[in-house]
C-alpha cells in the first residue's frame, strides 16, 4: 500500500497545480480512499473524480496498459482539467478525456504537441480546428 501511495504523490505532483488545488490522495489501511484535507472519505464530486482519475491512472501506470480512457472530465474545475491533462502529459500514457463544453472555444486545444481534440456534436465527430474554424464563420 505504501508503494501504491507514493505513485499517488508523484501522479499529484505532476499535475502542476499546487498541493493544495490537488491535496494528497490515499489509500488507508481500510482501503479507503481518502484526501488529507478531509477525515472522511472524499466528499465532494469534484474532489471524488480527482482521485478516481489518479487512481485509475495509477493502477494503467502499475499494470503497464496501453492507454487509460477517462469520461466526464467536465465536473472538475478548469484549474482541475489543467492539472489532469499536465498529469497525463507527464505519465506518457495515450489518453481518451472526454468533456462537455457549449462551443468549440472552450475545449482544449492539444495539437500538435500533446495530442488532437475533436468536437462531436449532432453524432458528427471534426478535429477541433474545424469546428473552430466553422464557428468563427458562422459568427
Amino acid at each position: 500500500l505504501a508503494q501504491f501511495n507514493e505513485l499517488l504523490g508523484i501522479l499529484i505532483v505532476s499535475t502542476g497545480e499546487p498541493p493544495s488545488r490537488w491535496g494528497r490522495v490515499y489509500i488507508d489501511d481500510d482501503f479507503q480512499v481518502r484526501h488529507e484535507q478531509h477525515s472522511t472519505v472524499i466528499p465532494a464530486e469534484s474532489e471524488a473524480y480527482q482521485a478516481k482519475c489518479l487512481l485509475q491512472l495509477a493502477f494503467a501506470k502499475l499494470d503497464k496498459s496501453d492507454a487509460v480512457v477517462i469520461d466526464g472530465a467536465s465536473i472538475m474545475t478548469l484549474n482541475g482539467r489543467n492539472g489532469l491533462l499536465n498529469m497525463l502529459i507527464r505519465a506518457k500514457l495515450p489518453a481518451l478525456v472526454t468533456t462537455s463544453a457549449n462551443e468549440p472555444l472552450h475545449v482544449a486545444d492539444l495539437a500538435p504537441e500533446y495530442g488532437v481534440s475533436y468536437w462531436l456534436e449532432n453524432s458528427t465527430i471534426v478535429p477541433l480546428e474545424d469546428a473552430i474554424g466553422a464557428a468563427k464563420d458562422a459568427a
